[in-house]
């Protein structure tokens, strides 16, 4: 029987053209960004902001490490509203 995550936050995220979303939950995060990638929380090594954009957006690079040990970052834009939201739901 699956369990069913509580999801924390779920935000928009954007990749030029691209709209996705990235889900926090209890123990999982979820970037749906172009394809669906799942990082367990404690992965995640650090949320950045990289600069400001138009439209009240911020570049953000989102590194973490993967189920094999490699480091690896998502650059990605999103609101700045929910670069807070996101960084207070990861603790970070």
């Amino acid at each position: 029987m699956a369990t069913v995550q509580k999801v924390k936050a779920r935000l928009s995220v954007f990749d030029g053209p691209v709209m996705g979303t990235i889900e926090v939950g209890e123990d999982k995060i979820s970037l749906q960004l172009g394809k669906t990638t799942t990082i367990r929380q404690g992965y995640v090594v650090s949320v950045q902001k990289t600069g400001d954009l138009a439209l009240n957006k911020v570049g953000v690079q989102f590194e973490y490490f993967d189920l094999f040990g490699n480091k690896e970052t998502r650059n990605f834009a999103m609101h700045e509203n929910d670069l807070k939201i996101l960084k207070r739901a990861l603790g970070k």
